[in-house]
Order: C-alpha cells, then sequence, then structure tokens
C-alpha cells in the first residue's frame, strides 16, 4: 500500500517537473 502511494507521488512529481519545464520554455 506504501509502495503504490509512493509511487503516485513520485508520478505526480515527474508530471509536475515536466510542466514546469514547459512553462519555462514558453516564457522563453
Amino acid at each position: 500500500m506504501v509502495y503504490i502511494i509512493l509511487d503516485i507521488l513520485d508520478f505526480t512529481s515527474a508530471i509536475f517537473e515536466s510542466l514546469m519545464l514547459i512553462l519555462f520554455f514558453e516564457i522563453l
């Protein structure tokens, strides 16, 4: 159960990082 939660957190953090990169390049 805990591993599933950690996997979901890792997945959402990866999506968040990619979104931040997209926003960063959009500003540039």
